[in-house]
């Protein structure tokens, strides 16, 4: 199956579901982006192996970052990824990395402010407004939508440059 017929019929499924948890707002949209989160940690910390983050420490941070959101508004988001620092910190002290502690600590809170922050603020989107709904369903389409286009043009790109030669075929192919 190719990858845009993948990508398509992901989306047939998805999208009703996000937009109907989006569109009920609360809890539900709580469970959404946690999970949303949970599996951005996982894609983060597996792609940035090299650089050892704390994995549970992302992952917390970003879970506390959208519970802030949820409980307390933007204060309490940002309290959410600050003890980020706090749980990098402790865990970087209990384990034996072959990173440095800088690259493994930065890398951590990377995680959790890069994705407790952009997940967050669909929350919070979803806080203000006369309309919030149609707030919140224009951003997450709108991303929805370039991020489709950027792919598709990279596929594009990717198979009709001529940089793809036998020896960057391999890079080219892994990278579209």
């Amino acid at each position: 199956m190719s990858g845009l017929i993948s990508r398509l019929l992901v989306g047939a499924v998805g999208a009703p579901l996000v937009l109907g948890m989006l569109w009920l707002g609360g809890w539900w949209l709580y469970a959404l982006l946690a999970v949303a989160s949970l599996v951005a940690v996982h894609e983060f910390v597996t792609m940035t192996r090299p650089l050892r983050p704390l994995a549970p420490a992302a992952y917390a941070g970003t879970l506390l970052a959208l519970s802030g959101a949820r409980t307390g508004g933007l204060v309490w988001m940002l309290g959410g990824v600050l003890a980020t620092f706090i749980l990098a910190f402790a865990l970087n002290a209990l384990a034996a990395t072959r990173a440095t502690s800088t690259v493994a600590v930065g890398a951590t809170i990377l995680a959790a402010t890069w994705i407790g922050f952009g997940l967050g603020h669909i929350m919070l989107l979803r806080q203000m407004h006369d309309e919030p709904r149609l707030l919140v369903f224009t951003v997450v389409l709108t991303v929805w939508a370039a991020d489709t286009c950027i792919w598709r043009s990279g596929r594009r790109s990717c198979s009709a440059s001529s940089s793809c030669s036998p020896p960057r075929q391999a890079t080219c192919s892994s990278r579209c």
